[in-house]
C-alpha cells in the first residue's frame, strides 16, 4: 500500500488546520487538480519536505528563504509558501492509481513543539445508482445533481438488475447539472 508523508517543520506551532477541508471531504476523481491549503502561523524560516513512505524517498523539499515567498516541486507535485498570508499550499493532480484511498500525514514542528494531521485523498464517489421502471420509453434524461459528477468522464449506461445493458450515453458538457440523454 502506498502511502505518502508531508512533514512542514517551522520554529513556532499552532494547531494544523487545512482552510479548504469541505472540499476535500467530497474526494477527488481521476485527473483533478488538488490544493492543500495549510495556514502556517510561523512566520520564519522553516523547510517542508513531502516523503513518500513506502521507500522515504523525499518528493517535495522546499528551503523558505527569509522573508519572502517560494515555489519548488518535483515530479507533479508542487508546495508553495505565501509570506504575505502565511498559507502553504501543497498542488498536485489526482491520480486514481497512485493516491486513491492513500492519506497525507502532515506535521509542523516549530522549535521544539510539533502538531500532525492526517489526509485522507478519498476518491469521487462513483457508481450512482438509480431504480425506475420504464413502459415503451425509447430515451430518458439523466440530471446527475452530485457535484462530484462534474469531474467524471464515464459513460452513463442502464441496466437490468441481471447486468443486461439497455443503452449508454456521455455526459452533456454544455449543460449545467450533467443532463444527459440516453437512447435504448
Amino acid at each position: 500500500m502506498k502511502k505518502f508523508l508531508v512533514g512542514v517543520l517551522f520554529t513556532q506551532v499552532t494547531a494544523i488546520s487545512i482552510m479548504n477541508k469541505a472540499i476535500i471531504d467530497q474526494g477527488f476523481c481521476h485527473n483533478e487538480h488538488v490544493k492543500l491549503e495549510l495556514p502556517v502561523e510561523c512566520g520564519s524560516n522553516f523547510t517542508a519536505s513531502l516523503l513518500y513512505s513506502t521507500n522515504g524517498n523525499i518528493i517535495l523539499q522546499c528551503q523558505h528563504p527569509f522573508h519572502d515567498s517560494w515555489t519548488c516541486g518535483a515530479e507533479n507535485v508542487t508546495g508553495k509558501y505565501n509570506a504575505s498570508t502565511d498559507i502553504f499550499e501543497i498542488d498536485f493532480i489526482y491520480n486514481e492509481t497512485l493516491h486513491g484511498g492513500q492519506q497525507y500525514n502532515i506535521s509542523i514542528r516549530c522549535n521544539d513543539s510539533s502538531q500532525a494531521i492526517q489526509i485522507f485523498l478519498e476518491p469521487c464517489l462513483s457508481g450512482f445508482v438509480v431504480n425506475a421502471t420504464l413502459f415503451n420509453e425509447s430515451s430518458i434524461i439523466v440530471d446527475c445533481q452530485h457535484s462530484s459528477f462534474n469531474y467524471s468522464r464515464s459513460t452513463l449506461s442502464i441496466q437490468q438488475k441481471e447486468g443486461n445493458e439497455y443503452g449508454t450515453g456521455s455526459k452533456n458538457y454544455h449543460t449545467p447539472g450533467c443532463l444527459s440523454k440516453i437512447d435504448y
